[in-house]
């Protein structure tokens, strides 16, 4: 691997979570986590997204979903909720998994994070 100036800079990828199919996102960002370990990474939850946090959902689905969210937290990635997604829903903090942030705006968020060099990705 180089060591070039670019492999000086801190590792960054914020990631926009705005599917449903929560299993196949978390999969992807424990993949992205597992290959880039040392590698800063902020998954934004928006729309469909926001599902991933929270802490009831679907009883057969909710707890292999909350425990996968949970390990990507152990693991240093930071889930962001969106604010205006919660309050279109109806959503407060207490509905989020422990550990869940919540950010104003995703979209903010998400241009915030790419204009401070982090990759992005939409899951």
């Amino acid at each position: 691997m180089s060591s070039g100036p670019q492999d000086q800079r801190e590792k960054s990828v914020v990631v926009h979570a705005g599917t449903a199919d929560i299993a196949a996102m978390t999969r992807q960002v424990e993949n992205l986590h597992a290959a880039a370990p040392d590698a800063v990474i902020d998954v934004v939850a928006v729309g469909a997204g926001i599902d991933m946090a929270l802490s009831q959902q679907v009883p057969e689905a909710a707890a292999l979903r909350t425990s996968r969210v949970r390990q990507l937290l152990a693991h240093g990635v930071r889930v962001l909720a969106c604010a205006n997604t919660m309050r279109s829903r109806g959503l407060t903090a207490s509905d989020l998994i422990s550990g869940v942030s919540v950010v104003p705006s995703g979209v903010a968020e998400l241009a915030r994070r790419q204009w401070d060099g982090a990759a992005y990705l939409r899951l």
